[in-house]
């Protein structure tokens, strides 16, 4: 005899919904893991594109940063400033690209994970330690 995962209402034995909720009795036992699983890859999936972000950020801040060293080592002494002006300029215009696209795709994984938070949360395939669990809590 189990207990109903939507509204904690006692079930038969044999029960298939519960007599209180209607909520299926044995959706939570059968696809629970089922489910689990698939959330759990997409978790992993919203992680990756969040690491891709950052390292679009990350890659940005290298290559402006290699654009103005690369810049130092072309001056000579009567233009060094326009030089590393103009290294310093390309080097935060191209850095400022790859930390702009690198803001966006770390959203874009941000809002993945919001929305699989509100699907976990509001599954009815699911108990909620199997919630905890998908959501690695």
């Amino acid at each position: 005899m189990g207990q109903c995962a939507k509204c904690g209402a006692p079930l038969g034995a044999n029960a298939k919904f519960c007599n209180a909720c209607g909520n299926s009795a044995e959706g939570a036992q059968v696809h629970g893991a089922t489910v689990v699983k698939r959330y759990r890859d997409a978790y992993l999936v919203s992680r990756v594109i969040v690491g891709l972000g950052i390292l679009f950020k990350v890659a940005g801040c290298g290559v402006a940063g290699l654009i103005v060293v690369y810049g130092l080592s072309l001056t000579n002494q009567q233009n060094f400033v326009m030089t590393l002006l103009a290294a310093a300029a390309f080097g935060a215009f191209l850095g400022g690209l790859l930390w702009a696209a690198g803001v966006l795709v770390e959203a874009q994984g941000q809002i993945l994970k919001a929305a699989l938070d509100s699907a976990v949360n509001t599954s009815p395939f699911l108990r909620n330690e199997q919630r905890a669990e998908a959501m690695s809590l």
